[in-house]
């Protein structure tokens, strides 16, 4: 396991899957839940071996934010039960890999344009995927090779509805190929919507002013984990838990829809399940 400083708030922590009698091994999470690092012992758990080895990055805050907890089941604060989000430690999910996608040369902007000449505007889905470390909120997000952030999923078919299309996206992305491990996810609502009214304009929050194309639609997604999953990770990307803290209109950093989705989740309650 290592340690590496990753920005003036965060640390990388780097998993290396272990071989032990022919079966891999991985680092998942941390037998103590103190909020400091020096303090994070690791944890040996047992995953299915989809592939020889594999490198999980997850980023840990060095500071907690204390926020207030509910009782598993408890909706007395909201007369909705749909707006208390559960979620459950980091520890309690395995992770692997699988091969890389075929790289694609061109450009977002050209794929954009290709598609729009084909298909008119363009429609992508991504995942709002949350778990608990230290006590506090995390994002599930992707790296890519270049270091961009994203969210897990995609652009739609032609015709393919949002739910099915995410849950396509997200088997192909962060889950196992092999129908008996595949994840049956569960896609809850809408929290948002960005557009875009030029290939290589920024996503904005509402509709543009009148007399201009919509070349993009993306929809955010809340998507619900249970309390332990898989997460077979495509190797051209990097899994990375990040505190939704440090997201706060960090544009620079992470890119205005990933930046906003602190305000889009404080109409929820965040109940962090104690298992």
């Amino acid at each position: 396991m290592k340690l590496a400083r990753g920005g003036e708030s965060m640390w990388i922590v780097e998993c290396e899957e272990l071989k032990a009698s022919g079966q891999a091994w991985t680092t998942v999470g941390s037998k103590s839940q103190e909020p400091k690092v020096q303090n994070v012992r690791p944890r040996l758990r047992k995953t299915r071996n989809h592939h020889n080895s594999t490198s999980i990055h997850l980023v840990l805050t060095r500071t907690t934010i204390q926020m207030p907890i509910l009782n598993t089941g408890d909706r007395s604060g909201n007369s909705d039960g749909d707006l208390v989000v559960d979620i459950y430690p980091l520890s309690g999910y395995y992770f692997s890999s699988k091969p890389a996608a075929a790289s694609n040369d061109r450009t977002l902007a050209d794929r954009l344009k290709s598609n729009y000449d084909a298909h008119g505007m363009r429609t992508c889905v991504q995942a709002v995927i949350l778990v608990e470390l230290f006590k506090h909120p995390h994002l599930l997000l992707l790296q890519t090779k270049n270091f961009k952030y994203k969210l897990p999923g995609g652009r739609l078919r032609p015709g393919e509805s949002d739910i099915t299309g995410l849950k396509r996206k997200l088997l192909s992305k962060i889950s196992a190929d092999d129908d008996n491990y595949r994840t049956n996810w569960e896609v809850s609502e809408c929290i948002g919507t960005w557009w875009k009214s030029d290939f290589e304009a920024l996503p904005y929050p509402y509709v543009p002013s009148r007399g201009k194309t919509l070349k993009e639609c993306t929809k955010i997604f809340l998507v619900k984990l249970p309390s332990n999953q898989d997460f077979v990770v495509r190797k051209d990307f990097k899994l990375l838990a990040v505190p939704v803290c440090q997201l706060d209109e960090n544009c620079k950093t992470y890119g205005s829809i990933i930046a906003g989705l602190p305000q889009l989740l404080s109409r929820f309650s965040i109940n962090m399940v104690r298992t």
